[in-house]
């Protein structure tokens, strides 16, 4: 929802030919760990595996979900106070000289400087 409404406020900036001002990041809280390096060593999908749970661990909410969900009303509760989940690109990565590094950033992690 948020990156859809920034989406939106930067076409109608360029629609009435305005700078924008604010962007998305402004708003939102720091990803828990918003540099990462990777793994000494790993295999392709062992490393991915490690940033992408690194920014959202699912097996947090499928926790929730069995030991709190028992109809509608708690499902509803769930999804009110879900927690604010960060994108990939709110981390950025140094993938050095991986030979991963070409699918990582793909996924829109961002490379370190």
């Amino acid at each position: 929802k948020a990156r859809g409404t920034e989406m939106l406020y930067f076409a109608l900036c360029k629609q009435l030919d305005v700078q924008p001002t604010k962007k998305l990041s402004d708003y939102l809280p720091l990803a828990k760990d918003s540099q990462k390096s990777l793994p000494d060593s790993g295999e392709f999908w062992d490393v991915i595996e490690h940033l992408v749970l690194a920014v959202y661990d699912i097996s947090v909410d499928d926790a929730q979900f069995k030991t709190k969900h028992d109809g509608a009303e708690s499902f509803r509760y769930i999804r009110k106070h879900y927690p604010i989940r960060r994108e990939f690109s709110a981390m950025t990565v140094n993938a050095g000289n991986s030979a991963h590094s070409k699918a990582i950033y793909g996924l829109g992690f961002l490379a370190a400087k």
